[in-house]
């Protein structure tokens, strides 16, 4: 049984597929979801491209990434199906992930 499930998003056609699974899990064994969006600050090399203003656009995915989060979570609370979010932009997705399993404890 799991607990907790962590569950990355991004709007793509096969995260929403990932998180309706997740939602089909978290249903049928009473689990909580824990959806994870993480911008890669490293996405961009904008040391090559003067005049890109890259915060700008980075606040731009960050915002994209928090209505990506609120979009699916609202997926799970019809259900009344526990689901807490995290976003963040690293340039350690890695190290990202490891902090939002640690600060969910999510055992699946």
């Amino acid at each position: 049984m799991y607990g907790k499930i962590l569950v990355p998003v991004g709007g793509s056609e096969t995260s929403t597929r990932g998180l309706h699974e997740a939602i089909k899990i978290a249903k049928a064994q009473g689990s909580q979801l824990r959806l994870v969006h993480i911008v890669n600050e490293f996405t961009l090399n904008y040391t090559y491209a003067p005049g890109l203003y890259a915060e700008n656009l980075i606040e731009s995915f960050v915002k994209a990434g928090r209505e990506v989060l609120d979009s699916a979570k609202s997926r799970p609370r019809r259900l009344r199906i526990a689901a807490m979010d995290f976003s963040a932009a690293s340039d350690s997705v890695v190290s990202t992930l490891m902090a939002a399993v640690r600060s969910s404890a999510a055992n699946g």
